[in-house]
């Protein structure tokens, strides 16, 4: 249904520990009703790799800085590794 129905918008691969639930690794799925033909980028999702962004604030937990967190909302590139 969401593949045919051209839904997501983006994907966001999450590096692990910044949550304070798990620590493994997550991905964000960004999903548009709205998206149709006149989108940008109708047909394709953009996927950003952001694993190896942020630091560790204890053993346990990975924090992102507010550039970092502003990198990944402002890119827009396809298969993006930031």
């Amino acid at each position: 249904m969401i593949e045919q129905g051209n839904l997501i918008d983006c994907i966001v691969n999450l590096p692990a520990k910044l949550f304070l639930n798990t620590q493994i690794p997550a991905a964000l799925w960004f999903l548009n009703r709205g998206r149709g033909s006149a989108h940008p980028r109708a047909g394709e999702i953009l996927f950003i790799d952001a694993q190896h962004m942020g630091h560790l604030i204890s053993g346990a937990r990975r924090s992102w800085r507010p550039r970092e967190v502003a990198k990944v909302a402002t890119t827009t590139t396809h298969g993006a590794r930031i």
